[in-house]
């Protein structure tokens, strides 16, 4: 139970729009949390960009305007890039908890099949 916690704690962590403090901060909640470190850094992983961080924006601006972001340039996403944090926070409420539940569980039934 402890590593599914870690790898979906890891996870979510891993989700939210703190790039320079991701790691860190993973690696004080598990430690606070005495939870394995190693998982939740390497679940983290799951986490890397464009896909999550995408997903996590769509989800958000879905969430502020009703629809799904369509305006795909660099023009857009750098000229509005205070909304597109503001939009990936948001989103990695929904998508972070998610992603680590979907990881969590399987994780869970493989450790303990695996001890039996």
């Amino acid at each position: 139970m402890e590593l599914a916690t870690a790898i979906g704690l890891g996870v979510f962590l891993g989700a939210l729009p703190i790039i320079p403090f991701g790691i860190a901060l993973i690696l004080y909640v598990h430690h606070r949390l005495h939870l394995n470190k190693l998982a939740g850094v390497a679940a983290s992983n799951v986490c890397v960009a464009p896909f999550v961080p995408f997903l996590c924006i769509q989800v958000g601006y879905f969430m502020r305007q009703g629809r799904w972001w369509t305006d795909y340039s660099r023009h857009s996403l750098l000229n509005e890039i205070p909304l597109r944090l503001l939009e990936w926070a948001l989103g990695s409420l929904v998508v972070g908890p998610l992603l680590g539940l979907a990881l969590a569980v399987p994780s869970y039934f493989i450790v303990k099949a695996w001890r039996r």
